[in-house]
């Protein structure tokens, strides 16, 4: 059975595949690239005809490279060979003249699986052959779990500890220098699995629960040279030339011309790989003159339009007054990278919180005063006549009956019960964030002062009020360890908020000269939100009901209360 890109895209073979990837920003541009690879997961070997030319796999043995070519036959690699290692090393030391060379040659083992699979000579022999196995011109990168490491759980719990390492460092370095690959470098990685979380090119730098003594101590035993000695994994890259430069070289290039600084001042003191074959990477000026700035890279189209949409709210947002546009970063430029398209916007200073803390409450008020400001600043009042209900109240109900059909019988009634309540009134509509969580809220670590929102990609010009308080409230519960099914259940409901909570709600309403009666309406209104746009029910039949009394549930509360005003 062939499998065309749209399935792949869907399934976990790609999922993952692009969750490996991080290490590729750190080589030469692939893309006209014949690569060897040794004995990769499935997923690898998928991200590696993706990106380059075209790919040898070296197996354990004929019979190992038979069973790889088959057990992938359904898998579109149009670009991958197998062969056996012990072949392709023979080969290339019977003819070393004659031999085909490869652009470079790949490694990457943070699971320690591929130092178990062979025996370490052979693959000790491949090193040693690199003159006649390689190229003038290429690289080798070493994708390794370190042996021993503080920081296991970021490691393969399945892993053995202190598996034998494939070379020492010292040892390493010798052999690939011996190759002729003089250039040569070591990134230590934060690893999940096979996964590269964060690249530590300056040392380990907190991002999320600033206060946390985790982070604390992450940041003094990761920091510097500690990075070398304690991270869970690292990543050993050597070339034979300076050119061409890698990727992250050229995304450098791009944001020093970006903020107006020579390359040689830019430091990148963040590297992160998010889900979706994303990278995030933070800079700043050494001397301190310019700005700071992130760059968002990635070559997935859905990325790239995801940062198209939220580059023009940047623009738009950044004409608000002060008090609104200094919270919200600055888009600099789009540019290309490669085959990469690459988004630079400032960088807000501080971190984020993604866990319960006692910093909750104070952070939460805080954004609550931002919403507060930019709704206000951007309301404008609609009437939600047969046009304005449909815009605002269908739109989002189509997305909800989309993505979650199982659910339409109830979100039509409680269509029909916001027709009732709202239909013909004049209500605001406001510049909405569509997915206000804390974690997209920066702070201070000292002073818990609030310094930004950042991800804006799911931003709204006009929205009814109330949706990101509410996402706001839901997404805390979550934090505190409430199930997102309860949290979404207590939310809707106005009973079901907390003294602060109301008081948040209460103030919000009235600022915007809305009456606390249409909470409840709103309240669906955001519901509506939250299915359509942040939910993909994967649920058993158990989950799908509760939902549905959930949605019937606030559609009678409306209808009720619809009556009551109107008695």
């Amino acid at each position: 059975m062939s499998i065309d890109r749209s399935t792949i895209t869907a399934s976990s073979v790609f999922w993952w595949a692009d969750q490996s990837a991080g290490w590729i920003y750190l080589l030469p541009p692939l893309a006209s690239m014949h690569v060897l690879c040794i004995d990769p997961t499935v997923e690898l070997s998928w991200l590696l005809n993706h990106s380059c030319g075209a790919v040898t796999i070296a197996c354990t043995s004929s019979q190992a490279a038979t069973e790889a070519g088959q057990g992938q036959a359904d898998l579109p690699l149009e670009r991958v060979r197998w062969a056996p290692l012990e072949d392709l090393l023979q080969h290339s030391s019977r003819n070393r003249h004659d031999a085909p060379r490869f652009d470079g040659l790949v490694i990457h083992d943070p699971q320690a699986r591929v130092v178990h699979t062979h025996s370490l000579p052979l693959i000790d022999q491949a090193l040693s052959m690199i003159p006649a196995l390689l190229s003038r011109d290429a690289f080798v990168y070493l994708g390794l779990r370190r042996r021993y490491s503080l920081f296991r759980p970021h490691a393969d719990p399945r892993a053995p500890l202190g598996s034998k390492p494939l070379l020492s460092h010292g040892g390493l370095t010798r052999r690939l220098r011996d190759g002729g690959l003089t250039k040569m470098r070591r990134y230590p990685f934060l690893v999940d699995g096979s996964r590269i979380v964060e690249i530590l090119l300056g040392g380990y730098r907190a991002t999320t629960n600033g206060e946390s003594r985790r982070e604390r101590l992450k940041e003094y035993l990761l920091g510097g040279r500690g990075a070398q000695v304690f991270a869970p994994g690292y990543g050993h890259v050597a070339r034979a030339s300076a050119t061409p430069s890698s990727v992250l070289e050229e995304v450098t290039r791009v944001v020093a011309g970006a903020i107006r600084v020579a390359p040689a001042r830019l430091h990148a003191v963040h590297f992160r790989l998010a889900r979706g074959d994303k990278a995030i990477i933070a800079f700043e000026d050494l001397a301190r003159q310019a700005e700071s700035a992130i760059a968002v890279v990635s070559e997935d189209p859905r990325v790239t339009r995801g940062r198209r949409i939220e580059a023009g709210i940047l623009e738009h947002l950044a004409r608000l007054p002060a008090r609104v546009s200094r919270l919200v970063p600055r888009h600099l430029g789009e540019y290309t990278v490669g085959r990469y398209a690459c988004f630079i916007m400032t960088m807000l200073p501080g971190v984020t919180l993604d866990a319960d803390s006692g910093s909750l409450e104070t952070l939460q008020r805080q954004a609550m005063d931002f919403l507060q400001a930019l709704h206000l600043e951007t309301s404008t009042a609609v009437a939600l006549d047969e046009a304005g209900f449909a815009q605002h109240v269908d739109a989002l109900l189509t997305d909800a009956l989309q993505r979650n059909p199982e659910q339409s019988s109830e979100l039509r009634i409680l269509r029909g019960a916001l027709k009732e309540s709202i239909g013909g009134r004049t209500l605001p509509t406001v510049f909405t964030h569509g997915d206000f969580k804390i974690e997209n809220v920066m702070y201070t670590r000292t002073d818990l002062r609030m310094t930004g929102v950042i991800d804006w990609e799911h931003a709204a010009e006009r929205a009814l009020p109330l949706i990101d308080p509410l996402y706001l409230l839901f997404y805390n519960r979550t934090l505190r360890g409430l199930p997102w099914m309860d949290a979404l259940a207590a939310i809707v409901a106005r009973p079901a908020l907390d003294a602060d909570e109301r008081r948040c709600i209460d103030q919000y309403l009235q600022t915007l000269g809305v009456g606390a009666a249409m909470f409840t309406p709103l309240a669906g209104i955001f519901l509506i939100h939250h299915i359509g746009r942040r939910v993909t029910l994967t649920l058993d039949s158990d989950a799908h009901e509760r939902l549905r009394r959930i949605i019937d549930d606030l559609a009678t509360r409306i209808r009720e209360e619809t009556r009551t005003v109107g008695a």
